[in-house]
Order: structure tokens, then C-alpha cells, then sequence
């Protein structure tokens, strides 16, 4: 059974706000809507309970629906908020998204209005569970990589050290922070194999995993460090995937075997 999608709905007219929540509650099982005719009621509402999401008119006496948001932004600034008004206007739009609205709707005639609606409170909710579950996998991995023996880093799609260990010093020459500062094939690196010769980008370590999302094994290439050194390193690397099976980032354990004879 799906968790119930707790939505709090503020409109300064009674008798729709009351048939808006009926509508929801029969286009989505599992929406479960809470109403209120004032800002002010709506804040304190949200206050004595956990509501997922929040749907508001624009219109309403003592305080609008921009102003009803920059309120809720200052306690829950990740909270899904809904502005589903009858103004609508491009300076209204531009006002809500620069406040921090997630999604902008006017409303319609008929019901179909509510389909709509009920499809963008589920996205808007399922978009901010799916966020903090990546984020809490990121931390735990975090966690992880920080007690690994080796030298690991993680880099992003984009090709960016988004993450390294504490081993990173001896094996980069670099801090953490230091090497979070450049990108996969920063010209600062010098990358070569080890015979001296440059790499093409497309067959460097992180671009072959990035680009096939499959795992690489024991590929040797020498770097640069910054006092001038060259080391040479064994590198292993694997993908992360998002939850629909595109690769997010890559994570490479690095080894120093170069050569000291």
C-alpha cells in the first residue's frame, strides 16, 4: 500500500477549495488534502503537522500567494509548493519561480483541471522523495570511502572530483579539497601512459566507464604531481547509477606503483 500524499490546499473561497480537495482525493487514492481559507491558517497548519506538499491560490485578502510562499520557504525551503491560481500572468510567474515555487498551474474549467493538478502534486512529491534518497545514498557513500585504505575518488558525469579521501595526499599529491578543484583531464595532471605518450580523452579511465558503464580494471597511467613528480598509477574504477539506470558518476580507487628503482 502507497504512503498517503499529504497535501494542504489554501484558497480564500470555501466552496471551492472544499470541491477541489473532493476532486483530488478521487483522481489520486493515495492523496490525502487538508484545506484552509487563510495564509495565516495555512502557517499554523503546517506547523502542528508533516504535509508533503502544499497547493495555494494566488489571490487572497491580507496576504497573496507569493507572499504565503516566501513564509513557507522560511521554515520548510524544500517543501513542494504549488501555485494553482485563476490570475495568472507572466510577472506572477516570474515573481513565483523567484520565490521558489516548484510548480505554476492556472486553473481551468471542468474537472480535467484536477487531473492535472493531482499529476503534479505526485511529480512534485515523488521528485522530492527521490532527491533526498539520492542525497542520503551520497552521504553514506561518502561515509564509505572515507574509512577505504586506498586512495578513492568519485567524479561526476560531467567529469568533475566531486569527492577524494584522505589517501589522496599520498597518492595525488594533492588534498582532498585540491584535487575537488580540478576535472578528470585537467592539463595540470599531464597525463600519459607509461611509455610517455599522451592519451586520447576518449580512452582515459573515467571516460571509457562513463561512456560503456561498465567497470574498468587494472589501466596503468602516469600523472604529474605538483612538485613536479611523475608517478605512476594502477587505477580501477566502476559506475554509480541513478535510478533508472544511467550513470551518475564514477568511482576509481588509485594505487601508486610507480617504479622507485
Amino acid at each position: 500500500m502507497q504512503e498517503p500524499v499529504r497535501v494542504l490546499h489554501v484558497d480564500d473561497e470555501p466552496d471551492f477549495v472544499d470541491m477541489a480537495a473532493t476532486f483530488l482525493e478521487r483522481k489520486k487514492d493515495q492523496i490525502v488534502v487538508e484545506t484552509a481559507t487563510r495564509a495565516t491558517e495555512g502557517l499554523e497548519l503546517l506547523k502542528q503537522d508533516s504535509h508533503d506538499c502544499v497547493v495555494s491560490d494566488y489571490e487572497m485578502p491580507e496576504t497573496d500567494g507569493i507572499e504565503f510562499l516566501e513564509s513557507v520557504r522560511e521554515s520548510r525551503p524544500t517543501l513542494p509548493f504549488i501555485l494553482f491560481t485563476g490570475k495568472g500572468s507572466e510577472e506572477i510567474a516570474s515573481e513565483a519561480i523567484s520565490a521558489g515555487v516548484t510548480d505554476y498551474l492556472q486553473k481551468g474549467s471542468g474537472t480535467e483541471q484536477y487531473t492535472v493538478l493531482a499529476n503534479r502534486i505526485e511529480n512534485a512529491v515523488s521528485a522530492r522523495q527521490w532527491k533526498r534518497e539520492a542525497e542520503s545514498r551520497n552521504h553514506r557513500l561518502e561515509q564509505i570511502l572515507k574509512t577505504v585504505p586506498a586512495c578513492v575518488v568519485q567524479i561526476n558525469y560531467e567529469g568533475e572530483f566531486v569527492f577524494a579521501n584522505d589517501r589522496a595526499k599520498e597518492v595525488l599529491g594533492l588534498e582532498p579539497n585540491e584535487v575537488s578543484e580540478r576535472t578528470y583531464n585537467d592539463p595540470r595532471w599531464k597525463i600519459t601512459d607509461t611509455d610517455g605518450n599522451p592519451i586520447p580523452d576518449g580512452e582515459l579511465p573515467f571516460r571509457q566507464v562513463r561512456d560503456s558503464g561498465e567497470p574498468i580494471y587494472g589501466f596503468e597511467h602516469n600523472v604529474e604531481w605538483p612538485d613536479g613528480r611523475e608517478r605512476t598509477l594502477l587505477v580501477n574504477g566502476a559506475p554509480l547509477f541513478d535510478d533508472e539506470g544511467n550513470v551518475r558518476s564514477t568511482v576509481f580507487s588509485l594505487t601508486d606503483v610507480t617504479d622507485t628503482e
